[in-house]
Parts: structure tokens; sequence; C-alpha cells
């Protein structure tokens, strides 16, 4: 299982991502609040899933 923490401010979102044995894959990604950002998001949670 992942977890995906996300901390809202005014023009982004600070995202981490962590797993449950509590290994980080991205602990530190700033995204914009734009369909840019919102597709790095998308594509990092997509990166760490099994296929």
């Amino acid at each position: 299982m992942i977890y995906i923490g996300i901390d809202v401010a005014k023009n982004k979102y600070d995202c981490c991502i962590i797993d449950s044995d509590g290994a980080f894959y991205n602990n530190s990604l700033c995204i914009s609040k734009s369909h840019e950002g919102f597709e790095l998001l998308y594509s990092s949670i997509l990166s760490i899933l099994p296929l």
C-alpha cells in the first residue's frame, strides 16, 4: 500500500509518497496548482505502482 500526503498551499501543493514499510518514494515533490502539476503528481504515483 502507498500513502500520499498533500499539503495544500495557496499556489502549490507539497507532496510526500511513502509505502506501508515507511520507505520514501518521493518526500519533497512540489507541484503547481495547474494541469501540468497534476500530471506530474499522477505520473509520480504511476511510476511506483507495480504493473
